[in-house]
């Protein structure tokens, strides 16, 4: 039996060893881990908030890295009391989550509202620039490809606004940015094709006049020699 002097010493290092000896809050953890596979799951966190999301996932890898950590070390040396502080952040986090995600929202919905009109701004362009497109028979085929292919457009853009309208606001941005491409598409398209009939028309206008200009050179030098024939006749 110990001498009373060296229970009291003996009790404590016993005792520091069992603290030391904990087990990982391994239930907790799973639990927390489910909680926030079910929050991304039913939150819509992963289109409108994908910064808490990775925040998330980033706290949880720092718990599995410490309990990781902790349990190389000797038995009597782990520590897990900083893991459940770090879960109950984690906890909190998830509480904020949803208006996380209405914030993404929101800001993706003024994005797709900018789009859309960045979009109708550039249909209505092409559409002014039909007015005084070429109307000859070469380009008559061409601007009616173009014409269909700016009514898709503008239906998409009409389907952009639809996805908003029921709160499908990330498949609306896409939507918008598809859309706002193909507007543009078609606008440089048809600038491109007036543009070569510009220039078609100019190369024919100056071939013209200067087939003119051999005719009437031709016309002067047959006279001048008609003139010369006949100054020399007897």
């Amino acid at each position: 039996m110990l001498p009373k002097s060296f229970r009291g010493p003996v009790c404590c290092m016993a005792a520091g060893l069992l603290a030391g000896c904990a087990k990982p809050p391994l239930d907790q953890i799973e639990a927390t881990k489910q909680q926030v596979r079910t929050s991304l799951e039913q939150s819509q966190a992963v289109l409108y908030a994908p910064e808490a999301v990775r925040a998330l996932q980033d706290s949880l890898a720092v718990v599995d890295d410490l309990v990781a950590r902790e349990s190389q070390r000797l038995f009597f040396l782990r520590k897990y009391d900083s893991v459940l502080p770090r879960l109950a952040n984690i906890d909190v986090a998830l509480r904020g989550l949803a208006e996380a995600v209405q914030r993404g929202k929101e800001s993706m919905r003024a994005e797709v509202t900018s789009r859309l009109d960045l979009a109708a701004a550039i249909a209505d362009s092409a559409e002014a620039e039909f007015h005084n497109a070429p109307a000859g028979k070469d380009a008559r085929a061409a601007l009616a490809l173009l014409h269909s292919e700016l009514a898709a457009a503008h239906s998409e853009i009409d389907q952009a606004r639809s996805s908003v309208q029921v709160d499908k606001v990330a498949q609306a941005r896409d939507e918008a940015g598809s859309a706002q491409e193909h507007a543009r598409r078609v606008l440089d398209d048809l600038r491109s094709a007036k543009a070569k009939v510009h220039v078609a028309r100019n190369h024919a206008s100056r071939s013209t006049r200067a087939q003119g200009t051999a005719r009437a050179a031709a016309g002067r030098a047959r006279a001048r020699v008609s003139a010369r024939v006949a100054h020399a006749a007897p």
